[in-house]
């Protein structure tokens, strides 16, 4: 069989993200998904092409999440964050050579990555600052998006110390950022934050964060109704009878 080329790797590529697009909700799916990008990732280093082989190991890193990840979460994550680490530095050592949308995708997984080390299979606090310092050392200033989404990290990270004043006054520099632009989705950035103040006892917080959002200033782009965060902070705040309305409207079951 002839050695893979450059365009039957991206092709492949193509269709395994193709598969990728069930694989959320789908575990078969993600599986395969798996499975074609170790394949794939095994091609793309024996061909050799510094190009195909960074747009390769994004996705591959992607992929892994389907890799037992409820077992080994620290594991798993471990070789995620090592292959996108050896893209962020291959890619700031040629800033570039590399294709756009690869670069987006390389950001957009570190984040998703460094987010389960804040949020769901936490390691030690003060580890995860050398990280994001490091992020943001090799993140340049012609990339606002990719700082965006690195600061809204650094608030969850505070948040989950129980650092409330710290979360607050960085919490306030992204707003003053504006709404996340890439990488991340503005609606589910303020659901969070909602969540996150509501946690630290902030319902004044809570309820502002998600304004922009009950309002049709950020769009919403899931299912989930983000105003069931409030019911508990609009009652906290005085405000009742938004909590009631706010729990028909989110709570209402078949007849």
């Amino acid at each position: 069989m002839a050695p893979a080329g450059r365009e039957e790797l991206r092709d492949r590529l193509n269709a395994a993200l193709d598969l990728a697009g069930g694989g959320e909700d789908d575990d078969v799916a993600g599986q395969s998904y798996l499975a074609v990008m170790e394949g794939l990732l095994a091609d793309a280093e024996a061909f050799g092409d510094p190009e195909t082989l960074f747009g390769v190991k994004v996705i591959y890193a992607n992929a892994l999440r389907f890799k037992e990840w409820e077992k080994e979460p620290r594991e798993v994550d471990a070789e995620a964050l090592a292959v996108l680490r050896s893209c962020l530095l291959t890619w700031n050592a040629e800033p570039y050579r590399f294709d756009a949308t690869d670069v987006d995708n390389m950001w957009t997984e570190l984040h998703r990555v460094v987010d389960r080390y804040v949020r769901h299979a936490p390691e030690p606090a003060e580890q995860v600052l050398r990280l994001l310092d490091e992020l943001e050392r090799r993140c340049p200033p012609d990339r606002p998006h990719a700082r965006y989404a690195l600061g809204e990290l650094r608030v969850r990270l505070e948040a989950r110390r129980g650092n409330a004043a710290e979360a607050e006054r960085l919490w306030r520099l992204q707003l003053a950022r504006g709404p996340a632009r890439e990488h991340l989705r503005p609606d589910m950035v303020a659901a969070l934050d909602a969540s996150m103040w509501a946690r630290l006892g902030r319902h004044d917080l809570a309820v502002a964060a998600l304004a922009p959002v009950l309002a049709g200033r950020l769009p919403v782009t899931s299912g989930d109704p983000h105003e069931v965060r409030l019911l508990m902070p609009y009652l906290h705040t005085g405000r009742a009878a938004e909590a009631a309305v706010a729990h028909r409207r989110t709570w209402r079951g078949p007849g």
